[in-house]
């Protein structure tokens, strides 16, 4: 019983979702952002994914559920023999206002919201002979503020540039900076 009603609605879900107006669709807008910058833990560099899904109230009120991971690298121009390495998952939600200009096509969006942290840094230190590995964890609630802008390539796909600041500690303890993708549903 519980199969059959699972596979109903793995056929339902696509169904309805078919059958939406255009209009209400019109509502929905998925965004990547492929970003490098650094972390304040460890001081390395690094990359971050984030994807929004964000809903638009108006056309410049919207909110957003905000999914990202980073993770940085050794420095290489830190001499020092041993691996030092952090990387974070956050998961948030946003409140976005977003200016519109130049016959729609051009956008500047500006966000801010409450962000969970988990976090990850990995040191070793030591000497070459006995190596020690550390590994501290640590799930902190913050938030995060970006600014986004950008110009749309069609009536359903934009490209831009992304400022993230997400802090938990204190402010800029991840701070990237990227190119975004926009889909409109």
């Amino acid at each position: 019983k519980t199969m059959k009603s699972i596979l109903i609605a793995i056929l339902l879900i696509p169904a309805i979702s078919w059958s939406q107006t255009t209009e209400h669709s019109k509502r929905w807008e998925i965004s990547t952002v492929l970003s490098y910058g650094s972390e304040n833990d460890l001081g390395n560099g690094g990359f971050m994914l984030r994807n929004d899904y964000e809903y638009l109230f108006h056309k410049t009120i919207s909110a957003s559920v905000r999914v990202g991971f980073f993770h940085s690298h050794p420095s290489r121009f830190n001499n020092e023999p041993f691996k030092r390495t952090f990387s974070g998952l956050t998961g948030g939600l946003h409140l976005n206002h977003t200016a519109i200009f130049d016959s729609e096509r051009n956008f500047v969006k500006a966000s801010a919201g409450l962000a969970y942290f988990n976090t990850r840094s990995l040191y070793q230190d030591g000497n070459p002979l006995d190596v020690r590995t550390h590994v501290d964890v640590a799930s902190k609630l913050g938030y995060g503020l970006s600014l986004e802008g950008g110009g749309r390539l069609s009536e359903k796909v934009a490209l831009g540039l992304a400022l993230d600041v997400y802090s938990y500690y204190i402010f800029g303890d991840i701070t990237v900076i990227g190119a975004n993708l926009h889909f409109k549903l």
